[in-house]
């Protein structure tokens, strides 16, 4: 999953929000985090991590690994949580009851009133995800095909065909689309299942 599901999966407290957002921002084990940060943020990290192992099992995610050509497929995890966000986006009120653009912007406003649980790298892009409105971008196609090219362009040569994952997307759209259903009610049920202290 990528950021706007991983924020609408967690716990509805600010740190577990703040926490499930930064999975990706945070290294370590779960002891050496809470060494350095709160316990519910670190609770939140957690969570994302365990979300992220379900979502990788599930079959439906698997059927979607497939359809990304097999020149780019081993980009396939990055390219397809991306994708999972628009759905969301789009789908937003069969899932979740606070408006979608409410949601985004409160958290927005979370974001800015706890700096100080800003994990790992997260305060170098925090201005360029405000100025871009990541959160909100995915509701739309050429949102996605701007984050894909945002990503292709990140110091690592071996990340640069990502990009081209757009054309997956637009050829598959349907499909994509069938299996973010499939697997999001599952998801749901499992985030509702992860305890605030463990994450498992």
């Amino acid at each position: 999953m990528n950021y706007l599901a991983h924020i609408a999966l967690a716990h509805p407290s600010p740190a577990s929000q703040m926490g499930n957002f930064l999975g990706d921002f945070a290294k370590g084990t779960r002891e050496a985090l809470r060494a350095e940060w709160p316990d519910e943020l670190v609770d939140g990290l957690m969570m994302h991590r365990a979300i992220d192992s379900f979502t990788d099992s599930h079959p439906s995610f698997i059927a979607s690994k497939q359809l990304i050509d097999p020149s780019r497929r081993r980009l396939g995890g990055i390219a397809i949580d991306i994708f999972y966000d628009h759905f969301l986006s789009q789908h937003w009120s069969r899932f979740h009851h606070e408006p979608r653009q409410s949601f985004i912007g409160e958290f927005y406003q979370t974001l800015e009133a706890h700096p100080q649980w800003w994990v790992g790298g997260f305060g170098n892009v925090y201005q360029m995800l405000r100025d871009e409105d990541w959160l909100s971008c995915y509701l739309q196609k050429d949102g996605i095909q701007l984050t894909l090219n945002r990503i292709s362009r990140r110091n690592r040569s071996w990340i640069s065909p990502v990009a081209n994952c757009y054309d997956d997307f637009l050829r598959h759209y349907a499909q994509f689309e069938e299996h973010f259903l499939a697997l999001y009610p599952d998801l749901q049920q499992h985030a509702a299942t992860l305890s605030n202290d463990t994450g498992h």
